[in-house]
C-alpha cells in the first residue's frame, strides 16, 4: 500500500472526529465539525450518540470528497436524529498540529504524532482511531520491510496488532470504526501467515457493513488473498477480490490471486476466460511476474482446447515458456 493511499485512507477516515479537511484550519472555531456537546458530553447517552454520528458522517461523506458543510449537516441530523440537543456553537479541537500530523506527512509523523496524542487521556472513540491510524501506518512499513525478509516485519506486524487489539476493545459500539480496526488487523495477520485469523478478522469488518467502501473492499481484498495462500476456497477467494475490485484498485499481487483462483475454481470454461483478463491486469502492472505468466498461459491453452483454437494454445505454452524462463522454480 502507498504513502498516498494511506493519507487519503486515514484523512477520510478522521476528518470530521479531528475538525480538519483540506483547506481547513484546526484552530478555527468557524470551520470545526462537533457541536460543542460532544466536547464534554454530559452523559453516556449522548456519548455513544457523538461518537456515532462523528464516525458515520466522516465515512459516509469523507471519501466521497464532501465539503465541511455537508459533513457537519451530517453530524447535527444525526444527532437530531439520536434525540441529542446540541448545545452552543461548533468548537474547535486542542492538539490541532498533532491530529494534522496524524493525518498527514510521512509515516513517521503519522506514527510519532498519533502516539504523542495516545500519551493523554482520550474519549474512547478518538483513542481508537488513533490507534487504528498508527496501526496502519506501521502496517505499510511492514509491508515495505518484507520485502527484505519476514524477521524485519514482525515486530510492526505485532505492534499493528497490539494497537488493534485496544481499538477493538474501545469501540463495541461504533461499527464503522470496528471494521476499520479488524480490516487492519486481519491484514496483519495476513502479513504474519496467520490465515485462518486473517479470514476470521476480514469476514467480521465484512459483517459490520462499513459505511466507507474501501474499508469493506480492503477486507475482502485481505480474505481473498487469505484464501489463496492456503490454497482453499478458491471460488470464494475470485468472488471476494471481485468485491474489492468494485472500491479499489487491486494490485499486482491481488490481480494473480484472482486470476490464479479464477484458473483453479470448478467451474465453466468462461470462468477461465476471465482468468485470461485477469491476469492481463497483473501482467499490464508487472510483465515479469513468473506466477502471472504462467496461470495465463495454463488458463489460454485450457480455453484454445476448449474452443479447438490452435493459436490461443500455442499462446499458452509461449507463456508458460517465458514464465520458466523468469523462474525456473514455478510449477504448472
Amino acid at each position: 500500500m502507498s504513502n498516498t493511499r494511506f493519507a487519503a485512507y486515514a484523512a477520510c477516515f478522521a476528518i470530521a472526529l479531528l475538525g480538519l479537511c483540506a483547506g481547513v484550519q484546526p484552530a478555527s472555531a468557524d470551520n470545526a465539525y462537533t457541536p460543542a456537546i460532544c466536547d464534554h458530553p454530559p452523559d453516556e447517552q449522548t456519548h455513544a450518540a457523538c461518537s456515532m454520528a462523528l464516525t458515520t458522517c466522516t465515512l459516509s461523506t469523507g471519501f466521497d470528497k464532501g465539503s465541511s458543510d455537508e459533513i457537519r449537516a451530517c453530524i447535527r441530523k444525526s444527532l437530531r436524529a439520536s434525540g441529542v440537543g446540541e448545545t452552543g456553537p461548533a468548537t474547535p479541537r486542542a492538539n490541532g498540529a498533532l491530529e494534522e500530523k496524524c493525518l498527514k506527512g510521512s509515516l513517521r509523523d503519522h506514527i510519532e504524532a498519533c502516539s504523542k496524542l495516545l500519551e493523554s487521556p482520550l474519549p474512547p472513540v478518538l483513542e481508537a482511531t488513533y490507534r487504528t491510524m498508527r496501526a496502519y501506518a506501521r502496517q505499510i512499513m511492514a509491508h515495505a520491510r518484507a520485502a527484505s525478509g519476514p524477521d524485519d516485519a514482525s515486530a510492526l506486524y505485532e505492534e499493528v496488532l497490539d494497537d488493534t487489539n485496544r481499538a477493538i476493545a474501545l469501540s463495541p459500539g461504533d461499527t464503522d470504526v470496528l471494521a476499520w480496526s479488524f480490516a487492519v488487523r486481519a491484514e496483519a495477520y495476513l502479513g504474519l501467515h496467520r490465515y485462518d485469523e486473517a479470514i476470521a478478522d476480514a469476514t467480521h469488518a465484512v459483517m459490520f457493513h462499513p459505511t466507507i467502501k474501501k474499508v469493506e473492499a480492503e477486507a475482502f481484498a485481505v480474505r481473498g488473498m487469505a484464501h489463496c495462500a492456503k490454497r482453499d476456497n478458491w471460488n470464494v477467494a475470485a468472488d471476494d477480490l471481485e468485491q474489492a475490485e468494485r472500491n479499489q484498485y487491486l494490485d499486482a499481487s491481488q490481480h494473480v490471486c484472482r486470476g490464479e483462483a479464477l484458473y483453479l475454481e470448478v467451474g465453466s470454461i468462461s470462468r477461465k476466460q476471465l482468468a485470461i483478463t485477469e491476469l492481463d491486469a497483473a501482467l499490464q502492472l508487472d510483465p515479469r511476474d513468473a506466477r502471472a505468466l504462467m496461470f495465463r498461459g495454463l488458463a489460454k491453452r485450457a480455453v484454445g482446447a476448449a474452443d479447438h483454437d490452435d493459436g490461443l494454445v500455442a499462446a499458452g505454452d509461449k507463456d508458460v515458456a517465458a514464465a520458466k524462463a523468469i523462474d525456473p522454480t514455478v510449477v504448472e
